[in-house]
């Protein structure tokens, strides 16, 4: 019986990360309302953080990881508590794990998730999933006070090309004669393949995944009128989204603000360097036609501590 690492199956998760709106009053603006405010896709990682790693917002965090993961207690989805995302490096040296969310059940399971736009290979993701699984290690505790680790990936790109389908969950698995079977389940990783999507097969998941893929307020729009929870979460993308641009506006503004200070104060400063030096060179050519320091003083307004030390340079 040999375990083999991860063996991908199409299935349903246990546990993932989103958020919800407590203010039920809040809907989706209609299509071209938010023109002036610039798309920003759920995938944009301060986007993502804003809408989705937000204690006000767990409602719909729950509600998305529901139909990614479909194993749990139903009552740990009542309330899910937001931990730090950061896992420090294991030995000197080595590298800090940051999460984009990272959540606690009721039922002790951690469940991460992550948002990769740009291609990164499968290791990372089995890697960073192990430590969400070890950190939890006290000295003197037992195996049995380890929660879950389940690590939902969602991906701009195919990360699993060789297996069909936009859902993969990936768990420890033992192949071979008369053995094949589920190792364990402490450790489970949902792939969500964004280019895999394909037309819709009528499920929640495909519309939740639609909408992180949505590449405008009118595209996210059509989605959210299918799902109140992804209208909320539309509603909040666009508020975050609006706050963001007038973030971004301010602080392009104040650089040049700042940039038009340092530009005046240089200027400022080399006019006054610039007319020092023609005071002193004049105080030097009335000192070598023979001028009396006196004279000179009078002429440039300079002390006669100046004038003696221009006379004795």
């Amino acid at each position: 019986m040999t375990p083999l690492p991860f063996v991908c199956h199409k299935g349903w998760c246990r546990s993932a990360t989103v958020v919800a709106m407590h203010d039920s009053t809040i809907t989706p603006t209609s299509p071209g309302s938010a023109d002036a405010v610039p798309f920003e896709p759920l995938t944009e990682d301060r986007q993502f953080r804003s809408v989705f790693a937000n204690p006000r917002h767990t409602d719909q965090l729950a509600a998305f990881l529901k139909t990614v993961i479909d194993d749990l207690p139903e009552h740990d989805w009542d309330h899910l508590s937001l931990t730090d995302p950061h896992t420090p490096p294991q030995h000197r040296g080595g590298k800090e794990t940051v999460m984009d969310v990272r959540v606690l059940t009721a039922s002790a399971a951690t469940i991460a998730v992550e948002v990769q736009v740009r291609p990164a290979p499968v290791d990372r993701f089995v890697f960073y999933g192990a430590k969400s699984l070890t950190r939890q290690l006290v000295t003197g505790a037992g195996y049995d006070q380890v929660g879950r680790a389940i690590t939902v990936v969602i991906t701009g790109f195919l990360l699993l090309s060789h297996a069909g389908g936009y859902h993969k969950k990936a768990e420890w698995h033992l192949v071979g004669e008369a053995c094949e079977g589920r190792l364990t389940g402490a450790q489970v990783i949902h792939f969500l393949q964004l280019p895999a999507l394909g037309d819709d097969d009528g499920t929640p998941l495909w519309r939740w995944l639609k909408a992180f893929a949505a590449t405008s307020w009118e595209e996210m729009d059509v989605i959210a009128k299918t799902d109140p929870d992804i209208a909320k979460v539309a509603a909040l993308a666009k508020l975050y989204a609006s706050q963001a641009a007038e973030d971004d506006k301010d602080a392009h503004d104040k650089w040049l603000w700042d940039q038009t200070w340092r530009e005046d104060t240089a200027r400022t400063e080399g006019h006054a360097e610039g007319h020092a030096q023609a005071v002193a060179q004049t105080a030097r050519n009335a000192l070598r036609a023979g001028l009396p320091a006196e004279q000179v003083a009078q002429i440039t307004g300079l002390t006669a501590e100046e004038i003696r030390a221009l006379d004795r340079q």
